[in-house]
């Protein structure tokens, strides 16, 4: 078994999420599981490509963010000009 947070038992639930591939960081990625004796099984090899994954995952995203456009000071005065303006019609 898998060791879970702070020295606590990982929860039967989430090698299930993992299997299903519910997570929300990175949707793609599923854990590697089979059918055996009617239990969800699984290896460390397994495990292991999972980690990659979702590590390459999250820093695809770190990348992506870190390459949006910022906007430079001009643009962010105009923008707080505009949100503190009142307009009545």
């Amino acid at each position: 078994m898998l060791p879970g947070n702070k020295g606590k038992r990982l929860h039967d639930d989430s090698l299930h999420r993992w299997r299903k591939g519910a997570l929300k960081k990175a949707p793609g990625v599923r854990l590697e599981a089979r059918r055996l004796g009617g239990k969800w099984v699984t290896s460390l090899e397994a495990v292991e490509r999972f980690s990659n994954a979702l590590t390459a995952a999250e820093m695809a995203q770190e990348e992506a963010v870190a390459l949006q456009p910022r906007m430079t000071s001009a643009q962010q005065a105009l923008l707080e000009k505009c949100r503190n303006r009142r307009n009545y019609f």
